[in-house]
Parts: C-alpha cells; structure tokens; sequence
C-alpha cells in the first residue's frame, strides 16, 4: 500500500531482485538502500511522465440528474475497487451553481458505503455554462476546453483525468482500478486515449476517415501537459468548426488529407484502448460479451437498439 500507485506487480519485481543482491552480497545495507533507492527512482518516474490518474470528471446537464444517481447505485452491483486509489471523483454540471442539486447528489453519495474508499476525494462542481452554450454540442465543448486550459480547477494534482458521461455504464467490477492501469508507468506518455466505434457493423460511421476512427469523448485526457494544451490553443481551437463534438472535430481537422502531413508527428499521442469501448448500445449477450473483451470494463452506450457484438477485441 505504500507503493506509489498500487503498481504492486513492478514491486514485486524489485523485492525479488532486492532479495537476489541480499543473497550474493549477504550485505544488509546495500540491499536496503538499492531497493530504496529504486523506489525512488519509480516515483520519480511516475511524476516526470505524469503517468497517474488524478480525477474521474463525471460532466453533465442537470437534466441528466436522475442517470447519475443510477449510475451511483450501478455501482453497488459493479465496484469500482479492490483498494483505495488516489483518484478524486467530481461530478461536473455544465450549469450554474445550485445548491439543492449539489446536497443530493453528496446526499446520494454517503450512501455509497464501499464505493467511498475507492477514492481519494469527491466534491461537486459546475461550469457556470447558459443558454445556447450549454447545448449539444457546445456544452462538451466548452467543459473540454475549459478543462484543458484550468479554467476549471480541480482540487489537488492534476496529470491525466478520465472524462465520463452518464450514458458510459459500467460491466465489471474494479473498473477503476483498470482505469489506473491503463495510465500509470510502464504506459506511454498520451495526450488522448479511448476507444473508436466498435458496435454493430450496421451502425458503422463513414461520413470520414475522422468520424469512422475518432475516439469517443469518454476518455484519458492528459490536461496535466502544458504542450498538449499549447498545441490545442494554437492548431486546433482556432479551426474548430464544432459540427459535431469536440472528440470527432479533433480527428477530421488531423486526419484531414490537407493537414496530415503537418500533425503526423503527433499521432502517436493519441492513443486506442479498449478498457472502454464505443459501442453505442448494450450487447445483446454481456456474459458472451465479457468472455470475448475480458479487458474491457466500460461501455459508451447511447438510444441505438441491441444487437450482437461482433468484433473480438482478444486481437
């Protein structure tokens, strides 16, 4: 527990080699301070890479109030974690501050008994958004920028976050747990990492290279990298037409043919991940589902109707 960030299978692999120097040197001293010293060396790391997961950012219109609360009590049935990690949970409406709606929801949230040792810390937020600007798809929008520049604080560190929607349900328990997994040391550095639509073929998007391969808003987002943030203020902001959301304006400005060639040094920072998937509806068997995806524990779901799931993310 007091390994940076529950990555107890690398510490299992620094006691064992710790043990091997005890066992040639029999030397006390110099196996005390070599596996200090690689704890140092792991924590230094994590930070310099930023590889943690900071915050799980649950945005959404106060109309949506009665799926959060569903999703609380979803939780119950499929729990978060094993042990506490050191990720906060905010609820982030787009709208103005509201006191009654921010008491129930920390009222609904005490009685998530054994879902609050899960995280570090929760609180209640709101974007201050209005009007036009808190509608679809300007409202995304607006929190995603607004929480890429910091115009949203978040409370403590801030390094990488993970962007949910009500409509992002849950199918296996510890799933915050692989959400911190999917982060923190030995993976890469990212700027966005999530999924790309992996439902029914017959509700496949073509309209553009960019829609058919973007990756969903509900995502790894590392708004903790002033570059990322420098190269969305300066690249992308400026052209976004906001047709759509921000998630799949992203993809067609840089897979746009015309500007390939300028952003292809940036590709292999956004990243695919199958932790959660796009599927935009609940497949017809989740138990066949689950045998077929054992590494996936999230599914974006949305109005269209159930069918069967035929991609096998095993390949």
């Amino acid at each position: 527990y007091f390994f940076p960030f529950g990555n107890k299978i690398l510490l299992t692999q620094i006691i064992a080699q710790q043990f091997i120097i005890f066992q040639y040197c029999f030397c006390k001293k110099a196996f005390i301070f070599m596996f200090f010293f690689l704890l140092f060396l792991q924590f230094v790391s994590t930070h310099y890479h930023n590889n943690t997961l900071s915050h799980l950012v649950i945005a959404l219109p106060e109309k949506q109030l009665p799926k959060l609360i569903a999703k609380f009590e979803s939780w119950q049935k499929y729990d978060p974690c094993r042990n506490p990690t050191n990720v906060s949970l905010i609820i982030l409406f787009s709208g103005k501050y509201n006191l009654v709606l921010s008491e129930t929801v920390k009222r609904a949230y005490s009685q998530l008994f054994s879902v609050k040792n899960c995280f570090k810390r929760f609180y209640v937020q709101f974007a201050g958004l209005a009007g036009q600007e808190d509608k679809y798809p300007n409202g995304p929008n607006s929190i995603f920028k607004k929480l890429l520049k910091h115009q949203i604080k978040l409370k403590g560190h801030t390094s990488n976050i993970f962007l949910m929607e009500p409509d992002c349900v849950q199918i296996k328990s510890n799933w915050l747990e692989a959400l911190e997994n999917s982060v923190i040391w030995p993976n890469a550095p990212f700027w966005i990492k999530g999924s790309q639509f992996t439902g029914h073929p017959d509700y496949l998007p073509i309209s553009s290279v960019g829609y058919l391969i973007h990756i969903n808003a509900n995502a790894f987002y590392n708004i903790g990298s002033e570059i990322f943030k420098k190269f969305f203020e300066d690249e992308i902001e400026p052209i976004l037409p906001s047709v759509y959301g921000f998630d799949t304006d992203i993809y067609n400005i840089i897979y746009d043919l015309k500007n390939l060639q300028k952003f292809r040094h940036i590709l292999h920072l956004i990243q695919h991940n199958n932790v959660i998937q796009n599927t935009y509806y609940i497949p017809e068997n989740i138990t066949k589902f689950n045998l077929d995806c054992p590494y996936t524990y999230m599914l974006h779901t949305g109005s269209l109707p159930s069918k069967p799931y035929e991609w096998k993310s095993l390949y």
